[in-house]
C-alpha cells in the first residue's frame, strides 16, 4: 500500500486513515465492490461523498477499475498493477462475479498490433450469462 500512498501524495492528494481503510477494504477482499460496500467494510470513518471521491481518485490513478454495473451502482475492484491478472464471469440474473485467470489474449494481441499497429495498454474480457446456481 505504500506505493499507492506515494503515488496519492506525490499527485497532490491526501493520505489519510479513512483513505487508507477504504483502500483495504479493497485489498482484503477478493470480489469487486460498490462504493457503499467499502465504505461500509471499511468502517465508514468518512461520509460516504468522501468514498465517492476517493474511489474517483484512485481509479484516476490507476490503482482501482471499474467491472460492472449493478442496480446497486459500479464495482470496482483493484487493477492488475496490485493484483493478479484475470477477466471475469458475470452472472446476469444475480450480478455474482467470478474471476477466471486464463489468458488467451496473447495471440490475438500480436496479431492486432502487426495488424493495426496499434498500442495496445491492456485489456479485460467479461462473460455474462448464468451462474451455476441460477442455472440450476
Amino acid at each position: 500500500m505504500e506505493d499507492i500512498r506515494r503515488k496519492l501524495l506525490d499527485a497532490g492528494g491526501r493520505w489519510t486513515s479513512s483513505r487508507a481503510s477504504l483502500l483495504a477494504a479493497f485489498f482484503s477482499h477478493a470480489r469487486p465492490l460498490t462504493v457503499r460496500e467499502a465504505h461500509r467494510l471499511s468502517g465508514g470513518g468518512s461520509d460516504l461523498v468522501s468514498a465517492y471521491r476517493t474511489v474517483r481518485t484512485l481509479q484516476k490513478l490507476g490503482v482501482l477499475v471499474a467491472v460492472d454495473v449493478t442496480v446497486d451502482g459500479e464495482r470496482y475492484e483493484l487493477s492488475d498493477a496490485h493484483r493478479e491478472h484475470h477477466h471475469h464471469l458475470i452472472c446476469t440474473d444475480c450480478g455474482s462475479v467470478e474471476d477466471f485467470e486464463e489468458c488467451f489474449a496473447e495471440q490475438l494481441r500480436k496479431k492486432l498490433v502487426r495488424r493495426t499497429r496499434f498500442r495496445i495498454a491492456h485489456h479485460d474480457f467479461k462473460f455474462y450469462g448464468q451462474c451455476a446456481e441460477c442455472a440450476a
